[in-house]
C-alpha cells in the first residue's frame, strides 16, 4: 500500500460549494415503546457543532455533514439519552432513531435559600470550569435549571434539561448534558456530553479578538497535532514519529500510522505522549479522531473543560493563516458584481438578482461584510428602493419588490457593503435598468455568444412553443476538467424581451487592483447586521438633541438611547430582523419643549458618491399593444356588454375578529376624553367610566377582582398577568386608541392569565392612526422596516416569475444558486418555452472555488 502526506496549502474558497463529500443527514426520532414521533428532540454529534432539533412531526435535517463515520446522541425531556453510530455516505437513506422513556424522573428541587443556591451554583461552575469558574468570559446562561439535593452533608447536582455556557472568548454557545455528581467530589473528567453553536460577532473588532483566541487554542489542540502528522511536520515530536498516511474508508478520512510512543511539545510548553493500539488511527481531514478510543494520551493536552475549548470539527487552518496575514487595504477590499434576471422591467415587476463578492484576500472572508445593500435610484439619484440582504460565503441573492408601480424611466441599481464604501466610488457596483410600460419593447441589439469556463449542450437544436427544454451546463477549467463553482442562470424569451448590454462584465467588475489606500484611514466597519439610523429634527429641519425609546416586535422588547449633540441622530448596529417588522419610537427633547419630527430607516452609505453616466437605449412600441375600443367590441361574444370606465377610490374598513373573552362588560370610546398624552391621566379617565374599577396607590395599581387585570393590545397579551397596567400603558400612544373593552369577570378561556379580568385595547388603523400620531408628535410613532428577506419568500417568488401558465413570461428560467462540483461532468436545468416559438437567450455568471469569475452568453433556437 502506498502512503503519502497531505499538503496543507490552504485554498480558501470564495464561494460555498456543495461537494460530494457533504450530505444532509435526515430522518425521524421515535418513541421506542409506541413508535410515535418525538418533536423537540435535540440531535448532536458530541464535541462538534453538528446539531439540530426535530420538528412537530419528529423529523430532522442536519445539513452539510461530511461523509464518513459518525456517532450521534439524542436528548428529549422525559427520555433516556439515545445514541447511535452509522456510516454517512452519498446514498445513505433517512435514519430512524428510537429513544426510551425514562423509568424515573429527575428529582424536584426542594426549597433552599438564595444564598445556598448561589454557593452551590458557584461550586457547580468550579466542577465544570476549574480555575476559570469566575471568568467574565464564561457565562452560565440558565442556572435556574440546576437541581441541588442535600444528602447527609453532601450536595448532589443534576439538571432535567440542557445546561448552556456562553464562551465569549471562543464565540461559542456550549450545550452540555451531564450525569449527576456530588459537588467538590468529582475526580477527573465529568461524565458529560457537549455540543457547540457558533455565535454571531457584533463587529469586526470582536471577530478579530475571537479569531486570535481560537488560533491560540487550535495550535495547542490535539487536532492540530494530528494535522501536523498528516502533513509530515514532525518538528514538535520526539523522537521522530515517522508518520505515514493512507486513504481512509470515506472521502475526507485518512488512516495514520507512526512509531509508537512519541512525545509532542505544544506551543504553550505542555507535553504529552501519544500512542495507539491497532494497525492505525482514523482521522478527519482537520485532525479530528474518527474513533477517539484508538489513541492513548498521557500528559497535558486539552486537560481543560470542553466548555473552554473548540469543537472537534473546527477548521483551524484558516485561523492559523489569518494570524500571520497583514491586514492591508488591498487585501481587505470587497469587489461586487450583480447578475440580474433581466435588464428591462415593467412597472410592477420585481428585480431578481444574484450578487458575487470577491475579496482582496479570501482568507479574510469570515471577518468581512455580512450585509449587502441594494438601492434603486432614478437617473437623478433619487432613492426609489433600498433593501438589505445577507451575504453568505461571498454570495447574496434576492429580489427588489416595488411597493407600488414604478414610474417609467431610466434607473440605476447600486450595490455596496458598508465596508466597500471606504474605497469610494470604486467600491460600489452600478447596473443600469429600464422600467417600461407594457406597450414598450426593448430595442434589439447584436447578440454575440461568448463564454469563459462555461459550455452547454442540448438534446436538440430547435424547440417549439410550450415545449420542455433540458440543458446540461458544464463548468470546466482551462484543461477541460470539471471544476467546483457556484453559478446563476437566466433564460430569456427574445419574443418578449431583450438582454441589456452590461457596461462592465463579471470579470472586469471583480478584478482586484491596487487601491493605493491605507486601511488605517477607514472610518466604516464591516456590518454583521444592518444598522438603523434615527433622526430628530424640529419644524425647520434643524437637528434636535433628545432621548429615544424604541419598542420592537409588538412591544415585546424595548431599548433606550440618545441622539448626538450635533446631528440629532443615533445608530443601532447589528440588527438581524427578517421580513417586515414594526418599531415604535418615542422622542423626548432635552429642553422638554421642542416638538420633534422623528425618522427611522435602515442606514445607507455612500449617499454623496457621484453617479456614473450611462447611455440608455430608447424603447420601441411592441407589436402586442393594447386593443382599441373598436377592436374590443369586434371581438365580443353575444350577450357581453362593454362597461364604462370607472375609477375606484380605495378605502379600508377594519373588521375586528371576535375576541377570546367574548362580549365585554364595558366599552369605552377615548375620543370623549380630553387627553394630554399622559398614560396615568388616561387610566384615571378610563376608571371614571368603568363601575367597580379601582385605580390608586403608590405605585399606581388597578384592581377588578383583587389583582391587576391582563392587558391585551389588539387581542394579543401585552405582558404577563399581574403586570401593572401603568407599566404597560407608556408603551402605547394613547391618542392611537380606538376603543377599550373591559371584562371584569374571570375569563376562563385565558386560563390563569384571565383570573383578574381583562383590559382590551384596540388601536386605530390607517389615516386615523396617522392623525393620532400627529396629535402627539413627541409620543410613540410606528415605523415599518423591511429587514432581511426570508429564503422561502425568494423561492416562492421565483416560481411565480417563471410559471409557464403566465401569458407574459419574458424570463423562462431563473436560478440564482446552482452549485457545480469537480465530481460531476454537468448540471441539468429544465424550463418550458413561451407561447410562441422563437430565439432564446441564455446568460450564465459564476465564480469558481478558486475565486475566478466565469460567464457564458448563448443564443438558442435561432434562425
Amino acid at each position: 500500500m502506498r502512503f503519502f502526506f497531505i499538503s496543507f496549502i490552504i485554498l480558501i474558497c470564495q464561494v460555498s460549494i456543495s461537494t460530494a463529500q457533504e450530505k444532509n443527514l435526515s430522518g425521524k426520532v421515535l418513541n421506542q415503546l409506541t413508535g410515535e414521533p418525538i418533536p423537540g428532540s435535540h440531535l448532536f454529534v458530541p464535541n462538534t457543532s453538528y446539531q439540530t432539533y426535530t420538528d412537530s412531526t419528529g423529523s430532522f435535517i442536519m445539513p452539510k455533514m461530511p461523509q464518513g463515520y459518525w456517532a450521534v446522541k439524542i436528548f428529549s425531556p422525559g427520555f433516556e439519552m439515545g445514541s447511535s453510530s452509522f456510516q454517512l455516505e452519498k446514498n445513505t437513506p433517512d435514519q430512524s432513531f428510537s429513544i426510551t422513556p425514562l423509568s424515573s424522573f429527575a428529582p424536584i428541587q426542594k426549597a433552599i435559600s438564595s444564598k445556598k443556591r448561589e454557593k452551590y451554583t458557584l461550586l457547580f461552575k468550579q466542577g465544570f470550569l476549574g480555575s476559570l469558574d469566575d471568568s467574565p468570559q464564561i457565562l452560565l446562561v440558565n442556572p435556574e435549571v440546576l437541581i441541588f439535593e442535600e444528602l447527609d452533608k453532601r450536595i448532589k447536582v443534576s439538571a432535567s434539561e440542557a445546561v448552556f455556557f456562553r464562551n465569549l472568548a471562543t464565540g461559542y454557545l456550549v450545550t452540555t448534558y451531564f450525569e449527576p455528581f456530588f459537588l467538590s467530589e468529582q475526580n477527573g473528567e465529568l461524565n458529560a456530553d457537549y455540543a457547540y453553536f457558533e455565535l454571531d460577532r457584533l463587529n469586526s473588532e470582536t471577530a478579530q479578538t475571537i479569531h486570535r483566541n481560537q488560533a491560540a487554542l487550535f495550535e495547542n489542540s490535539l487536532e492540530y497535532q494530528m494535522v501536523q502528522l498528516l502533513s509530515g511536520e514532525t518538528a514538535n515530536f520526539e523522537p521522530d514519529p515517522q508518520p505515514k498516511v493512507f486513504y481512509g474508508d470515506s472521502p475526507g478520512e485518512y488512516k495514520l500510522t507512526f512509531s509508537q510512543s512519541t512525545q509532542v511539545t505544544l506551543p504553550n510548553g505542555s507535553k504529552a505522549t501519544l500512542s495507539y493500539s491497532g494497525a492505525s488511527i482514523s482521522l478527519k481531514s482537520n485532525g479530528a479522531l474518527v474513533h477517539p478510543e484508538e489513541l492513548q494520551i498521557n500528559g497535558n493536552i486539552e486537560t481543560e473543560s470542553p466548555v473552554l475549548l473548540l469543537p472537534s470539527n473546527f477548521e483551524g487552518e484558516k485561523i492559523i493563516q489569518l494570524k500571520n496575514l497583514e491586514r492591508t487595504a488591498d487585501g481587505l477590499q470587497e469587489r461586487i458584481y450583480l447578475h440580474t434576471a433581466r435588464g428591462y422591467y415593467w412597472q410592477n415587476e420585481s428585480i431578481f438578482f444574484k450578487a458575487y463578492i470577491r475579496y482582496g484576500n479570501a482568507a479574510f472572508a469570515d471577518q468581512m461584510s455580512k450585509v449587502l445593500h441594494l438601492e434603486l435610484l432614478d437617473e437623478f439619484g433619487n432613492l426609489a428602493l433600498h433593501r438589505v440582504f445577507r451575504i453568505e460565503n461571498g454570495l447574496a441573492q434576492g429580489f427588489l419588490e416595488p411597493e407600488k408601480p414604478l414610474n417609467q424611466g431610466n434607473y440605476l441599481l447600486k450595490a455596496y457593503t458598508a465596508w466597500s464604501t471606504n474605497y469610494g466610488e470604486t467600491g460600489v457596483f452600478y447596473q443600469p435598468v429600464q422600467i417600461m410600460d407594457l406597450d414598450d419593447f426593448p430595442p434589439s441589439s447584436e447578440l454575440i455568444s461568448e463564454s469563459k469556463g462555461i459550455s452547454f449542450f442540448a438534446e436538440k437544436q430547435k424547440f417549439g412553443p410550450n415545449e420542455e427544454v433540458s440543458l446540461n451546463i458544464m463548468v470546466q477549467n482551462e484543461e477541460g476538467k470539471p471544476i467546483s463553482a457556484n453559478i446563476s442562470i437566466a433564460v430569456l424569451d427574445l419574443n418578449q424581451t431583450q438582454p441589456f448590454l452590461e457596461p462592465l462584465g463579471i470579470s472586469e467588475s471583480l478584478e482586484l487592483n491596487p487601491t493605493g489606500l491605507s486601511s488605517g484611514d477607514f472610518k466604516i466597519d464591516p456590518e454583521y447586521g444592518f444598522a438603523l439610523l434615527g433622526k430628530f429634527t424640529d419644524k425647520n429641519g434643524a437637528p434636535v438633541r433628545g432621548n429615544a425609546e424604541l419598542l420592537f416586535g409588538g412591544f415585546e422588547d424595548n431599548l433606550k438611547t440618545a441622539t448626538g449633540s450635533d446631528d440629532g441622530a443615533f445608530t443601532l448596529i447589528d440588527r438581524q430582523f427578517e421580513g417586515p417588522f414594526e418599531i415604535a419610537m418615542k422622542a423626548t427633547p432635552r429642553d422638554g419643549q421642542t416638538r420633534i419630527n422623528k425618522s427611522l430607516e435602515i442606514k445607507r452609505f455612500g449617499e454623496d458618491f457621484k453617479l456614473p453616466e450611462f447611455e440608455f437605449p430608447k424603447a420601441i412600441l411592441a407589436e402586442n399593444s393594447f386593443l382599441s375600443k373598436e377592436e374590443i367590441i369586434s371581438g365580443m361574444q353575444t350577450g357581453e356588454v362593454l362597461m364604462e370606465e370607472a375609477v375606484i377610490e380605495s378605502s379600508r374598513e377594519r373588521k375586528d375578529r371576535p375576541m377570546i373573552y367574548g362580549t365585554p362588560d364595558n366599552v369605552v370610546d377615548p375620543s370623549e376624553f380630553q387627553l394630554n398624552g399622559d398614560p396615568k391621566q388616561f387610566l384615571f379617565l378610563l376608571a371614571s367610566r368603568i363601575p367597580g374599577m379601582q385605580v390608586g396607590g403608590t405605585p399606581t395599581a388597578v384592581k377588578f377582582r383583587g389583582g391587576e387585570p391582563l392587558v391585551l393590545i389588539n387581542g394579543i397579551p401585552a405582558a404577563l398577568a399581574g403586570t401593572p397596567v401603568i407599566d404597560v400603558l407608556p408603551r402605547i400612544n394613547v391618542f392611537a386608541i380606538e376603543r377599550v373593552e373591559v371584562v371584569k369577570r374571570l375569563v376562563n378561556t385565558l386560563g390563569d392569565q384571565g383570573r383578574n379580568g381583562v383590559i382590551s385595547i384596540i388601536t386605530k388603523t390607517g389615516k386615523a392612526y396617522d392623525d393620532a400620531i400627529m396629535a402627539n408628535m413627541n409620543s410613540f410613532k410606528s415605523f415599518s422596516i423591511e429587514g432581511f428577506p426570508k429564503k422561502e419568500t425568494l423561492q416562492a417568488q421565483i416560481l411565480k416569475l417563471t410559471n409557464p401558465d403566465q401569458s407574459q413570461r419574458p424570463v423562462l428560467y431563473w436560478n440564482p444558486n446552482l452549485p457545480t462540483t469537480e465530481n460531476n461532468l454537468s448540471q441539468r436545468i429544465q424550463f418550458t418555452t413561451g407561447n410562441q416559438a422563437g430565439p432564446i437567450w441564455l446568460e450564465i455568471r459564476g465564480i469558481t472555488i478558486f475565486g475566478e469569475p466565469i460567464y457564458g452568453h448563448f443564443l438558442l433556437n435561432g434562425n
